[in-house]
């Protein structure tokens, strides 16, 4: 018969940080365009083109037009109880991955 003794093997740290990415995203807009339609008077529309005499007059029209607008939101991930921090935006140097790499695994437990 074999006897099995349980001991710490190791511990296991678990590190978050924050990886920055710039995003580039075609968002469509709309804007309003005006357009002067000439048309014939003819017998059949004379009633509803009669208005005002010739003249030299100006009008005015509001056009709009839509533009992007930039938001970004943090999204926090299930079971996350402590409030955003403003830690550094930074990538694990080569070094510390390959370190984190070469540590031993942990066995399951039984």
């Amino acid at each position: 018969m074999h006897a099995t003794e349980r001991q710490e093997f190791s511990r296991a740290r678990q590190r978050k940080y924050v990886v920055t990415e710039e995003v580039q995203q075609t968002v469509p807009v709309r804007h309003e365009e005006v357009r002067v339609e000439r048309e014939p008077v003819t017998e059949a529309n004379c009633e509803a083109v009669a208005g005002p005499d010739i003249s030299e007059a100006e009008h005015e029209v509001t056009l709009h037009a839509e533009r992007p607008v930039v938001e970004t939101k943090a999204g926090r991930s299930s079971g996350s109880a402590s409030p955003p921090t403003s830690a550094p935006t930074r990538k694990p140097s080569p070094a510390r991955s390959a370190k984190i790499r070469a540590r031993p695994s942990i066995p399951p437990l039984s």
